[in-house]
């Protein structure tokens, strides 16, 4: 048997060694950990979602709105979007399908894209009052509503004009 060059017994560790040991040991406990939580996750229900792909959230999107569009014609038009009250998915909340097959998640996530929609911006820079679920007229729009609205659309307008940027440049 030969001895490490550091003159030490082999069965003696440096301190280097003791805390590469210590690592490994924690990495293998935490691994055993991850497999117990991802089995009680399938076992017990979804700890961990994986992220929807972008058509499933658009899909998701699109129940919502024909949800939203059928149950409250006089308040959600896509073609002819009216500006919302202030919070009104804490009314929608109470309206929402007992069997949840619209969750509140999906509920904001909708109502996110159609109050930033550029019909919806427009509606809100012309019009005077925020509309209820029922169609009626609640509260004047804020002045500074309507200029936050009127940037978004400038920032849109502004990006439309930048060339992108792997386009090949113009030749004069």
């Amino acid at each position: 048997m030969t001895q490490p060059p550091h003159n030490r017994p082999a069965h003696i560790q440096t301190p280097f060694q003791e805390k590469l040991q210590g690592l490994q040991t924690l990495l293998h406990t935490a691994s055993k950990q991850t497999a117990q939580d991802t089995d009680t996750a399938t076992t017990k229900g979804p700890a961990f979602t994986k992220p929807k792909s972008r058509s499933q959230r658009q899909q998701d999107v699109a129940r919502v709105y024909q949800w939203l569009c059928q149950t409250f014609p006089q308040t959600f038009n896509l073609k002819d979007p009216k500006p919302l009250k202030q919070q009104i998915n804490r009314d929608l909340s109470s309206y929402l399908p007992s069997d949840q097959s619209i969750s509140k998640l999906k509920l904001r996530l909708a109502l996110y894209y159609y109050t930033h929609a550029t019909a919806y911006l427009h509606a809100l820079i012309t019009q005077t009052h925020r509309v209820d679920l029922a169609g009626r007229e609640v509260e004047v729009i804020d002045p500074a509503h309507k200029a936050y609205a009127q940037s978004l659309l400038d920032n849109r307008a502004q990006r439309k004009k930048r060339p992108h940027k792997f386009s090949k440049p113009r030749e004069t």
